[in-house]
């Protein structure tokens, strides 16, 4: 039911670039100091690989099926069942915290400007609330709402982005954060 324009800007959603850069890139710089820029690099690679890969598995299958049907095909039935278990329970203990998160900081972004204190909960009962009004009005609304979030997700960031390339650091734009001696830091395997 939905459109190649719908379906591309609801996987881009679902990566949440910008709770990305909040949320994770702290810990990576916390972790990984200055090697983070070609970790950047070796993960996209990794993950250019792997999705050509997908592409060239799922271009040959009859019928969609997620990562179920492509295990299940390469390591047998029980251990594709395995993975669509693992892969439910993790999505769902991922929604639970991010609902939490998403409580905690509504409800601080809420004081902040009104002064007003919202218990996380709330805001995690608003956020709930709104979700299931989403998926009764059908995935083509979701599809819309999340690609206007996106694009706002998106222009944030390229702002983040022209703002560090007009002002910079205190050193500038240093190229040997991309010496392959980054790698050798203590800590680039929690990073990675």
């Amino acid at each position: 039911a939905m459109g190649t324009s719908e379906l591309l800007f609801t996987v881009l959603a679902a990566m949440a670039p910008l709770t990305l850069v909040i949320a994770v890139m702290p810990l990576h710089f916390l972790k990984g100091g200055t090697a983070v820029p070609l970790a950047f690099l070796i993960a996209g690679m990794v993950m250019w690989a792997l999705a050509t890969g997908l592409l060239a598995q799922c271009a040959d299958r009859e019928h969609a099926g997620g990562f179920y049907r492509i295990i299940a095909r390469g390591l047998g039935k029980p251990i594709g069942s395995g993975a669509a278990l693992l892969a439910l329970l993790s999505y769902n203990a991922l929604q639970i915290s991010v609902y939490g998160a998403l409580g905690v900081y509504a409800g601080d972004f809420l004081e902040s400007l009104t002064g007003l204190r919202v218990p996380w909960w709330a805001a995690a009962l608003a956020a709930l609330v709104a979700i299931t009004w989403l998926g009764y009005r059908g995935i083509n609304a979701s599809a819309r709402v999340l690609t206007v979030i996106l694009l706002g997700e998106l222009l944030v960031l390229a702002l983040l982005v022209l703002r560090v390339y007009w002002v910079g650091g205190p050193e500038g734009f240093p190229t040997e954060v991309f010496a392959a001696s980054q790698l050798q830091q203590p800590g680039i395997g929690a990073m990675f």
